[in-house]
Parts: structure tokens; C-alpha cells; sequence
């Protein structure tokens, strides 16, 4: 009887670096060559490249993956997340919930209405979880259903003038290992000098430990454009630093950075006719990214009839105040009396809504909305598939 010769390892590895993630799970149990692979940060990491790389360039199907966070209208009842999938033929869109988590990490019900969990994507399919109220971070794995919750935090809300209102984190990769950083912002208001101060507790991986870089950044207030709006869904991470929109001040609107490799601050312009057209509404507009490649702000307009449009607007050039260029406008929207924008896909070609139906989308340029008959949407981040595991790393892993 012949046998069939063994495939050389490298040439396995060019084989199983075109499979899917869900694929890739289900061979590791083939062999343990195969796992050994699989398992391999430096293979993990290219794989999640090859992956990205490939949806950029539009191959594949046309369905897309999205992490929606539900908030129950209820302060009792339990919050949950779901994988969302939308796709499109023959220029109709459909949508389904393909599975859905809930996390021991969120699963204790909270009698205060907006005291939920926040999500924000960390790169190389990871998100971080954050829960202001209890000072709680985690990441999470939802493709290989691995969290793991991070250690307290030793510093503390002072006192009524300060308060969390965002967070961040970004996963990297170098010399085979993975590692990350976590940061967690909170605002503070000095009445007397009429700003706002900005303080980061930064945890990193590396060295196992929280830091605070106390009122490290001045942000001035001024103009008319200063609303109750949160800073809770506007930012972007590229290029291993953290962008936020500032929008505090019509005088000097402009985007925060946050070098996480070196823990220091910049800022990058915005589209100079911001701080002239009244007609903008920066805290109902969006920072985000396009492409996975570049920085782009989704910017909130309305006309003198009342009606809603949105532009989009994209850095071509990292950094070049000059090289922002107007993609398209959305829209007229009408006969509606709330609109808040939850993020877009460039890939899907749509933008996610919460509108006073719920949760909505609509393709880029078009005024048409399609609602999506599912409880009310607070969140909504775009899924990617990742092999990057905790396993290991701490006892604080949890397999869900």
C-alpha cells in the first residue's frame, strides 16, 4: 500500500493562510502540526493582514459582519450584543442576527438607564470593553469567544467635576508577541480658568500596570456650536495613535492624537470652512476611519428647511490638513425629529443611524433609510474575524 507523503509545513502554512478563521479553528484539531501553525502568532497575524488586506480590494461576498450593543429600555433588564449581518442583491439590503453574546462581564443588571457597557475596536479583531461606573476594562475576542478582564485600575473619580467619557485601546504586534495598551479618559472642569483638563489612566500589557497622565491636555470651550453630546462614539485608531474629535470650542475645532507606541499628544486640522459654515454641527458629527487606511469625518448638516444631510469626508494624505476631499452627501433627510450618526462602512457602502424609529441604515448618497426591526441599538462597530488569543497571558482570561 502506497502512503501519501506528508506536506512540507511551509507549504501547509501557504494553504491555510487563504482559509477562513472559522476554517482555521476547526483544523487546528486535525493535527498537531496543523494547531502548532495555526497557533503561531507571527501565522496569526499574517493571516488577519491577508484578511484585511483582501476586504479592502472588495473580494469576497458581499455580506457584512457587525457587533451591535442592544440597550433595553428597561434599567433592569440585561444588555446583550449580537452579531449583525447585512447584505445586498440586486440593490435590496437584508439583515439578520447571527448569534448572540451575553457576557458574564455585563450580565449584572444596573438600575441606572445609560450605566451599560461602551465598545471600541483595539485592532486585529479584538474590542475593549469599558464600564465607567464600576471602573471595569476587558478585551474581547468574540470569534474565538475569549475575554479578558484587565486590573482595577487604582485611580479614582475625584469628585463631582470629573467624570470618564471615553475610552481606547490598540492591539500591536512585534518581534512575534502581542501586546496592548488601554487608556481610559476622563474630563475634569476648572471653573475658575472656564476649561475643560483631560486625564488618561493608560494601562499596557508590557508592564502588567495602570498609569495616569494627569490633566495632560487643555481643551478650551468657546462658540456656540458646545452641546450635552458625549465624545462616546467619536474617534479613530490608524497608525498605532489613538484620533479624537474636538469640537469643544468653534473657534479651534481640531482632532486630538495620541501616539500610543510614544504616550504623546498632537492634534491634526479639520476642513478649515468648519469653523466658518454655522450650518455644521460638529458635536452631532462623527470621527471615524475609511477603508481601515484613513481618517474620515462624517460631518452633520442641515439646510434652512430643516432638512439632514451628511457629507463624508476623507484625509487622503495622513496628517495634511490640505488633502481632506469631499466623498459624497447624504441625503435629504425629512419629516424626521432625531438623527444621530453610529458609524459607517465603506466596504458596505452604508451609514448606520439611530433615528427615531431605531437603528437605520442607508446606502452612501442616497436619502432612502432602512430600518432595521430589532431593540434599540446604542452601538455598532464593524466585526473582524481574529485568532489572536489571552490564553495564557493572565488568570484573568475567561472562556465564554
Amino acid at each position: 500500500m502506497v502512503s501519501i507523503p506528508e506536506l512540507a509545513d511551509d507549504l501547509v502554512q501557504l494553504i491555510l493562510l487563504k482559509l477562513s478563521v472559522k476554517l482555521l479553528i476547526r483544523f487546528r484539531s486535525v493535527s498537531k502540526s496543523w494547531k502548532d501553525i495555526i497557533s503561531n502568532n507571527a501565522f496569526i497575524y499574517e493571516q488577519h493582514s491577508n484578511n484585511s488586506l483582501a476586504l479592502s480590494e472588495e473580494k469576497g461576498d458581499h455580506t457584512q459582519s457587525f457587533l451591535a450593543f442592544h440597550l433595553h429600555l428597561k434599567p433592569d433588564v440585561d444588555k446583550y450584543f449580537s452579531r449583525l449581518s447585512i447584505s445586498q442583491t440586486e440593490g435590496m439590503f437584508s439583515s439578520r442576527i447571527d448569534e448572540v453574546f451575553h457576557l458574564p462581564y455585563i450580565s449584572c443588571p444596573t438600575s441606572k438607564f445609560f450605566d451599560c457597557p461602551l465598545i471600541y475596536p483595539a485592532g486585529l479583531g479584538i474590542y475593549c470593553l469599558f464600564e465607567f461606573s464600576t471602573n471595569r476594562a476587558a478585551l474581547w475576542n468574540p470569534t474565538v469567544k475569549e475575554l479578558k478582564e484587565l486590573p482595577s485600575s487604582p485611580f479614582k473619580v475625584e469628585d463631582s467635576t470629573e467624570q470618564y467619557r471615553y475610552g481606547f485601546a490598540h492591539v500591536f504586534f512585534k518581534d512575534g508577541v502581542f501586546s496592548y495598551k488601554v487608556g481610559k479618559m476622563k474630563i475634569r472642569w476648572d471653573k475658575g480658568n472656564k476649561v475643560y483638563w483631560l486625564t488618561i489612566d493608560l494601562y499596557s500589557s508590557f508592564e502588567d500596570s495602570w498609569k495616569q497622565l494627569k490633566d495632560c491636555r487643555r481643551l478650551e470651550r468657546g462658540g456656540g456650536t458646545c452641546t450635552n453630546q458625549s465624545w462616546i462614539f467619536s474617534s479613530a485608531i490608524l497608525n498605532d495613535t489613538f484620533h479624537c474629535l474636538n469640537w469643544l470650542s468653534r473657534e479651534d475645532p481640531h482632532i486630538i492624537t495620541f501616539d500610543m507606541s510614544s504616550e504623546e499628544f498632537g492634534r491634526f486640522e479639520v476642513p478649515d470652512f468648519l469653523k466658518h459654515d454655522s450650518r455644521y454641527n460638529l458635536g452631532l458629527s462623527l470621527l471615524t476611519e475609511f477603508d481601515e487606511n484613513f481618517l474620515s469625518l462624517l460631518l452633520y448638516w442641515e439646510n434652512n428647511v430643516e432638512e439632514i444631510y451628511i457629507d463624508v469626508w476623507v484625509m487622503s494624505k495622513y496628517g495634511i490638513a490640505t488633502s481632506w476631499t469631499k466623498q459624497s452627501t447624504t441625503g435629504p433627510f425629512i419629516n424626521i425629529d432625531s438623527i444621530e450618526m453610529l458609524g459607517m462602512s465603506k466596504r458596505a457602502g452604508v451609514l448606520f443611524l439611530d433615528v427615531d424609529k431605531g437603528l437605520s441604515f442607508c446606502r452612501l448618497g442616497s436619502p432612502k433609510l432602512w430600518h432595521l426591526d430589532y431593540e434599540k441599538f446604542y452601538q455598532i462597530v464593524e466585526n473582524r474575524e481574529s485568532l489572536v488569543s489571552f490564553n495564557g497571558t493572565s488568570d484573568g482570561l475567561k472562556k465564554l
